[in-house]
């Protein structure tokens, strides 16, 4: 309110240790009352502070290979919970047509991988109308901590498109990553609309794909599949050392990105919703401009594509897709895998006046 020369500067440092005072018995009280683990939780101290959310589709519409899902999401949370910094809570979320549910939200692991097992997967058999996707999504975001993952395992489109957007805002606000399992009825779906789309379950092209503007995939699961879903979830378990270097949605994609010397892998994903079947299609140059063959390294199915180079060169590499025709648009995912983690944030400018000793006035931007 004031400044140091003022009529009260003189009380100042009183005040503020009035405040500090208080502030650290209120503190004291609260961890006396709630114990460590949830102060430490209050504080935000916990590296682990995440969580793993699993939504399944139970409208009959993935009866067919509810197995499988149940299986990849059991692997996914026994691999998740050998990390060194496993997820805090387990989220299971089932939906059907009418309405999405929290099943579960536990610290156990075994909890999740119980109530997995005894989901019904054909709760409400009309998926004819669409599933109430985006309220599940919704519901596991609202449950979830910051800079999670979530798995949803689906087979019809979407009836509730209207609800995209609060689950954006939470997405946004939470950093959350998805990744979205698609059926073969969902496909067929998506064929016949006619779309140029990677994985919009609501046939709206407004390129908010939420799996694919967080940095996730969306992915058609069938059972051969398999062992390339596990092998491409093992390699996102290393989210926390891998760095986004391009993220792109097209079917003509050309495009040039760097690799400094503190990027010890390259991580390339190019996957589809309709079937790749022509790689030579693609083309990767390294900064030498020398062609890099795309046939080695190689992990696929016919609607992913997975590749990952050991010590790039340093430099400038380019990309080209442009070749590679397909109804669909594709989907390509490029990280570097680095021990070195870089943040940035825009900054506020100081304020114009600061006073003799160096203070400005308090703001609610970052300085």
């Amino acid at each position: 309110k004031d400044k140091l020369n003022s009529v009260h500067s003189h009380l100042h440092s009183q005040a503020a240790s009035i405040a500090y005072k208080a502030t650290l018995n209120i503190l004291t009280q609260l961890r006396k009352d709630i114990g460590d683990e949830s102060f430490g939780l209050f504080l935000t101290l916990k590296k682990n502070l995440n969580s793993l959310i699993i939504s399944i589709d139970t409208s009959c519409s993935i009866d067919n290979y509810i197995d499988l899902a149940k299986d990849i999401s059991t692997n996914i949370i026994n691999q998740y919970g050998q990390l060194e910094f496993a997820p805090h809570n387990y989220i299971l979320i089932s939906f059907n047509s009418d309405y999405a549910k929290l099943i579960i939200n536990s610290r156990n692991p075994n909890d999740l991988i119980t109530s997995l097992q005894k989901l019904n997967s054909c709760e409400i058999n009309n998926s004819t109308l669409g599933q109430m996707y985006y309220h599940s999504l919704v519901e596991g975001l609202k449950q979830s901590e910051s800079s999670s993952v979530f798995y949803t395992f689906t087979d019809s489109p979407a009836r509730d498109a209207y609800f995209k957007y609060k689950a954006r805002a939470l997405l946004r606000n939470k950093h959350l990553v998805i990744y979205s399992f698609l059926g073969q009825q969902i496909k067929k779906f998506l064929f016949k609309r006619q779309f140029d789309l990677i994985d919009q379950l609501d046939g709206n092209d407004d390129d908010t794909d939420l799996a694919s503007i967080s940095g996730g995939l969306t992915y058609p699961i069938s059972v051969n599949d398999r062992p390339v879903i596990l092998e491409f979830i093992l390699r996102r378990l290393e989210w926390t050392k891998l760095q986004n270097l391009v993220i792109v949605k097209s079917n003509l994609i050309s495009i040039t990105f760097h690799v400094d010397s503190s990027i010890d892998e390259l991580h390339i994903d190019i996957s589809s919703i309709g079937e790749i079947t022509d790689i030579s299609q693609i083309t990767l140059y390294r900064p030498d401009n020398s062609l890099y063959p795309l046939t080695t390294n190689l992990n696929k199915t016919k609607h992913l594509y997975m590749w990952k180079i050991l010590q790039p060169h340093v430099g400038q590499w380019r990309l080209t897709t442009s070749q590679l025709l397909q109804e669909f648009d594709h989907n390509v995912q490029i990280q570097g895998k680095s021990s070195i983690v870089c943040s940035s944030s825009l900054q506020k400018e100081m304020e114009a006046n600061p006073d003799s000793n160096g203070y400005t006035e308090l703001t609610t931007e970052p300085l």
